[in-house]
């Protein structure tokens, strides 16, 4: 038996699976948009906390002058003893925000780790395509690692391979 005609639904089942095909890169798409905003939401995070610990930094140097200003003035019997007290009480809740600080950045910085599934400093960019509505529009995919130094930098050139040795 060999089928003559099948009233379209060879040709129906084939527009159907090309639907499908497309709803299913559009649904890869969301997922990687949203796989980027996590990662650039960690690296952020990462951002504003080593600033937060340079504010902190710079907090913990001012009270250390104003401990030896204070000391100083004790010693000479102009200011009291509770005052050195105070900002000595002061620089060991600041140096408590700080380490909290810290860990909260290596913690970040694990958690973006974990989700790139890469350890250390490398730097990928990639140039690629993606679909936007009838157009096909090329765009630079960079993804940025860390380690627990620090930032390092962006990479200058485009490659597809480019993943400098660690």
């Amino acid at each position: 038996n060999q089928l003559v005609y099948d009233g379209g639904a060879t040709k129906q089942q084939k527009a159907l699976a090309t639907l499908n095909a497309v709803v299913e890169d559009q649904q890869v798409e969301v997922e990687l948009y949203k796989v980027k905003e996590k990662v650039n939401d960690l690296y952020l995070s990462i951002l504003y906390t080593d600033e937060l610990i340079k504010q902190i930094d710079l907090v913990e140097m001012d009270l250390q002058t104003g401990l030896k200003k204070v000391n100083a003035q004790v010693q000479n019997g102009v200011a009291f003893r509770s005052s050195s007290n105070i900002l000595k009480a002061e620089l060991l809740k600041t140096g408590q925000r700080l380490i909290e600080f810290q860990s909260t950045r290596k913690s970040l910085i694990e958690t973006l780790s974990l989700f790139t599934g890469e350890r250390g400093f490398f730097v990928v960019v990639a140039f690629t395509t993606f679909r936007f509505l009838a157009a096909t529009v090329p765009f630079l995919v960079l993804a940025v690692f860390l380690t627990t130094s620090g930032w390092v930098g962006f990479a200058d050139s485009v490659s597809s391979s480019s993943r400098p040795a660690r």
